[in-house]
């Protein structure tokens, strides 16, 4: 995020709008760079094995961030899934490793109603801010600032719900006009799981307002994602298996 700040004030204040052309480039080469430096480390015979497998980690991730970069086009990467499922922390990992603008739709709804993000809404299902009209404002707050950042070259993962054709199929409208990629990551989970999650979270407070109820309201309003079908473009997560093992199959379907 400072990363963002910084080069998008340097473009405007130096007019140079082809920078960030040229920057994908260097972010590549460096990670690559970074790396190798890590690779070097598992075959010395000086260095700890403990240490090796930290930076076999750290190699994996550089040469993620390698791959990202290094796409032909910007990538739009949409979650699926109901609350309590874990698509946020699948979302906040592969924005860690791939270097991705993470646009939430918890911190949206939130910052355009002004309340703080960790303090509960305290409404009613459909009302307050959950109601249809700030459904509504809070995709269309999350769509500008992900078009705005297909526009200067940059990947995105968009972190909701996107229980609707309606909103899915805006999402790959987007990625056409942007000349970007797009993959749905639909996040699945069982309803046992999810409830046991949910009762987890609640006495914890956090960003996501979600609990049990709000996930009885979503469940009968979910419609199935029909507009891509499963494979480079729309990929099925089983959510009990662990972030590790997700973020390798998101990544190997970019190779």
């Amino acid at each position: 995020d400072l990363c963002r700040a910084f080069v998008s004030e340097y473009i405007r204040t130096s007019g140079d709008s082809n920078l960030c052309e040229l920057l994908h480039f260097y972010q590549a080469y460096r990670a690559h760079i970074r790396a190798k430096v890590a690779c070097f480390k598992l075959d010395d015979p000086f260095v700890p094995e403990s240490e090796k497998a930290i930076e076999l980690e750290k190699a994996k991730g550089y040469f993620n961030l390698a791959l990202a970069y290094s796409l032909p086009r910007p990538q739009l990467f949409i979650t699926v899934g109901f609350t309590g499922c874990g698509k946020s922390t699948l979302a906040a990992e592969l924005s860690r490793h791939l270097g991705l603008h993470h646009i939430s739709s918890d911190i949206t709804r939130k910052t355009l109603a002004g309340l703080p993000l960790t303090r509960c809404a305290g409404t009613e299902i459909g009302k307050g801010i959950y109601s249809s009209d700030m459904n509504g404002e809070t995709y269309t707050a999350m769509m500008d600032q992900a078009e705005e950042t297909l526009a200067q070259g940059d990947s995105v993962i968009l972190d909701a719900t996107f229980l609707l054709p309606e909103n899915r199929g805006k999402a790959i409208e987007m990625a056409k006009r942007r000349n970007s990629e797009i993959m749905i990551i639909e996040c699945r989970l069982d309803e046992a799981r999810i409830k046991e999650r949910l009762n987890h979270r609640k006495p914890k407070p956090g960003v996501s307002d979600g609990c049990w109820e709000v996930y009885l309201s979503q469940k009968p309003r979910f419609e199935p994602v029909m507009e891509l079908p499963i494979g480079r473009n729309h990929v099925i997560i089983d959510m009990h298996k662990p972030v590790n093992d997700n973020l390798r199959q998101i990544i190997d379907l970019l190779l």
